[in-house]
């Protein structure tokens, strides 16, 4: 008999819910994905200046807990589990704020370590990607406040505070962009991760890269014209690095009003889908990558399947 769990992430940019029904041992575990939903909040709006969690951004993301736990319900789950990221980790009201969510919805919150965050991101690809990957695997999942790095073989992760929120409001002011503050952008980017990647024991060979979250799902619905978001059309794309590089040109040249239109961007991440795309390519950049799969299964897969065998 299946199990049914509901797992949140609650991260800097976005809300996002996984219910599933999970079966076998945890050897070779089987989900069925129930319910997946995703609603941009920009929590950590403010933060890079401020160091804390302003009340309108809590509470945008409070509304939205609140609202997909409605949803979940309806599965009658054997229970529901959120987890924290980078946001949680430097906000300095974050454990208040974790009570509150606790205090309105009943759910309570697990801030993950920054590497603690890279190896479920990795499992869960892992676990969900559905068909033969190469043993050697880096997968990126770029958050709204930090990206994280996981190596399948040899094992090896890194969390870096660099997210698609903090690095849009770090360095593009103007709007649109000005070729300057894209071309500070991207040179600090690939410092950071060209550091980051020397890192790793495998540094030297460039590997298979597999990528998770808003901004690279965005950037395959973009390619791929999608007005409606097709999460079975979206995952296990393949995107190129130059591909890349002229969707980010291309909503870089656009003010925010107009790249809300863009087909295949949601509008809530518009205002932070450049510093997004402009990680994406350092990633590739600094570990060799010429083109990226693209995983709909993230972390919140690895979350629900362990949640369910323990319960």
């Amino acid at each position: 008999m299946s199990a049914i769990w509901a797992g949140f992430d609650v991260g800097t940019n976005s809300v996002k819910l996984l219910v599933g029904a999970v079966e076998g041992r945890a050897e070779a575990p089987r989900l069925e994905v129930l319910h997946h939903e995703v609603r941009v909040t920009r929590m950590g709006e403010g933060l890079n200046a401020s160091g804390v969690l302003s009340e309108a951004p809590m509470q945008r993301a409070l509304d939205a807990i609140d609202a997909l736990a409605a949803v979940a319900r309806q599965y009658a789950p054997r229970g529901m589990s959120a987890l924290g990221m980078e946001a949680f980790r430097r906000a300095a009201n974050s454990q208040a704020f974790a009570r509150r969510i606790e205090e309105r919805t009943g759910i309570s919150l697990r801030v993950l370590e920054g590497e603690e965050e890279a190896r479920l991101g990795r499992e869960g690809v892992l676990l969900g990607f559905g068909e033969p990957l190469p043993e050697a695997v880096l997968v990126v999942d770029i958050g709204g406040g930090s990206t994280e790095l996981a190596l399948t073989r040899p094992s090896w992760e890194v969390s870096v505070p660099r997210g698609a929120v903090t690095t849009s409001e770090a360095f593009l002011q103007s709007d649109p962009p000005m070729r300057d503050e894209m071309e500070q952008m991207r040179t600090a980017l690939e410092e950071v991760f060209r550091d980051a990647w020397a890192g790793c024991p495998a540094a030297s060979t460039a590997p298979t890269v597999v990528a998770v979250g808003g901004t690279i799902t965005t950037y395959a619905a973009i390619a791929m014209q999608l007005a409606a978001f097709d999460a079975t059309r979206v995952h296990r794309a393949r995107l190129t690095a130059s591909e890349i590089r002229a969707i980010t040109d291309r909503l870089a040249a656009l003010p925010l009003s107009s790249r809300r239109d863009v087909v295949g961007l949601d509008p809530g991440r518009a205002p932070y889908i450049v510093g997004g795309g402009a990680l994406l390519e350092a990633v590739l950049r600094s570990v060799g990558a010429h083109d990226v799969r693209v995983s709909v299964a993230n972390l919140l897969h690895a979350h629900v399947v362990h949640e369910a065998l323990r319960c």
